[in-house]
């Protein structure tokens, strides 16, 4: 990978799916900065201005869609990155709750990653407020 490539921040506690998660976005182009803790998450975002945030919601200091609100915050340089929620936790209810929080997408886990490359294209292609995505 050179210089040129996003980079992207990937929020998950499960090593071994944050392993996956990384060879996912790696093999899509992406530089990948990883935070286990919202702690760390939110240090990485306060300093770090990504192209794709990828993010679990069950972190261990974090109670549900906190962190997306806490991502959306005023003073985050991450206001406006395309925000992905990867949750095993998939529910109409958790859904609104996440989009209203600030997120552009809802993904179950196990994550796809035909699923997961062409979410990220659309963001790319569009290079607008998405609105609203889940599957």
């Amino acid at each position: 990978m050179n210089n040129n490539n996003p980079p992207a921040l990937l929020i998950e506690d499960n090593p071994m799916i944050r392993c996956i998660h990384q060879r996912y976005l790696e093999k899509l182009g992406f530089i990948v900065d990883q935070a286990s803790s919202q702690l760390q998450a939110l240090t990485q975002a306060f300093n770090q201005r990504y192209r794709l945030i990828l993010t679990d919601l069950g972190l261990p200091d974090s109670q549900n869609e906190t962190i997306i609100s806490q991502l959306r915050s005023t003073f985050s340089l991450n206001q406006r990155t395309s925000l992905v929620v990867v949750t095993a936790h998939h529910n109409a209810c958790l859904i609104r709750r996440c989009l209203k929080a600030g997120a552009q997408a809802v993904l179950s886990k196990p994550l796809c990653p035909d699923q997961l490359a062409e979410l990220i294209h659309t963001f790319e292609h569009n290079k607008t407020n998405l609105g609203a995505v889940y599957a």
